[in-house]
C-alpha cells in the first residue's frame, strides 16, 4: 500500500500484478494495476478479473471505482 496525500484527505493505493499468458505487443509479461479498493473490498483476483473483462469488452481499460463517502 502507498499513501498519497490528496487535498483534504489521504488515499491508500494498492498495486495488483497480473501475469499475462502471452506477452503484450511491447513484450510485457506483467501488467500492474493500481486501485483504491482495499483487500476487504476486492481481492487481487477480483481486480484482475475486472481488468480482463474491461479489455475484453472494448480493448480499452476503462474501470472506474466509486468511493463510498
Amino acid at each position: 500500500m502507498v499513501r498519497l496525500n490528496y487535498p483534504g484527505e489521504e488515499l491508500l493505493i494498492r498495486q495488483v500484478t497480473i501475469e499475462l499468458f502471452k506477452p503484450t505487443r511491447n513484450g510485457e509479461k506483467e501488467v500492474e494495476i493500481l486501485t483504491i479498493l482495499s483487500t476487504t473490498e476486492a481481492t487481487a483476483a477480483v481486480v484482475a478479473q475486472l481488468y480482463i473483462e474491461s479489455i475484453s469488452n472494448d480493448g480499452v481499460w476503462r474501470i472506474c471505482f466509486k468511493r463510498s463517502p
